[in-house]
């Protein structure tokens, strides 16, 4: 289980693990190159700005890649999730801690003696969340006769929005931008994405 931090780019290459505890959301992962796009089975790890347009794309039979709606981090918060990566730390050392696949569901337990967080402490970690404040990515493979494919380059008309065509692990899919400057926008930059697609 690594905990480092994924720029949204990185995030298809990945398979994603969360903690089973309460507390700060954070979410593992292992590498998996040629992880295909999936249903989810619990949405309760999907962000609030973003659940319904991914719950509707599932429901148009068009499944989606690990996603974020774009965060904005603060001190109080960076505190908080840095002391819960650290208790997670010693529960990996010691007598191991339970994780749960976001997709699939499945639990699996974790153990590992040297494991160690990649932060030195909770500002660094706060530091490097920062530089990707607000970067918002969604990814998906529709159907090859969805509509959705025909409504793509209209998403690029709203403002702090880029979305293109792109290649997902081998196969041919949408990727979604959004990075507009505040959570305000960003949640009306989000709703705006899901009209234009229609869903």
């Amino acid at each position: 289980m690594d905990p480092s931090f994924v720029p949204p780019e990185g995030f298809n290459g990945k398979r994603w693990f969360r903690p089973a505890r309460t507390g700060s959301a954070w979410f593992y992962h292992r590498p998996e190159p040629l992880r295909p796009p999936s249903f989810m089975r619990d949405y309760s790890t999907v962000d609030p700005q973003i659940k319904g347009l991914v719950a509707a794309l599932h429901a148009a039979s068009t499944p989606t890649m690990p996603s974020c709606s774009g965060h904005w981090p603060d001190p109080a918060w960076s505190r908080r999730c840095y002391a819960d990566l650290l208790a997670d730390m010693e529960k990996i050392r010691t007598g191991g801690q339970e994780f749960v696949d976001v997709e699939s569901g499945k639990r699996v337990w974790y153990k590992n003696p040297y494991y160690s967080l990649p932060w030195p402490d909770a500002k660094a970690f706060l530091r490097e969340m920062s530089a990707f404040n607000g970067c918002g990515y969604l990814a998906f493979v529709p159907p090859p006769l969805s509509l959705v494919w025909n409504r793509v380059l209209d998403l690029n008309h709203i403002p702090g929005v880029h979305a293109s065509m792109s290649g997902l692990n081998g196969r041919l899919g949408i990727e979604i931008r959004v990075r507009t400057g505040d959570p305000a926008s960003q949640a009306e930059a989000w709703k705006r994405v899901r009209s234009a697609l229609r869903l």
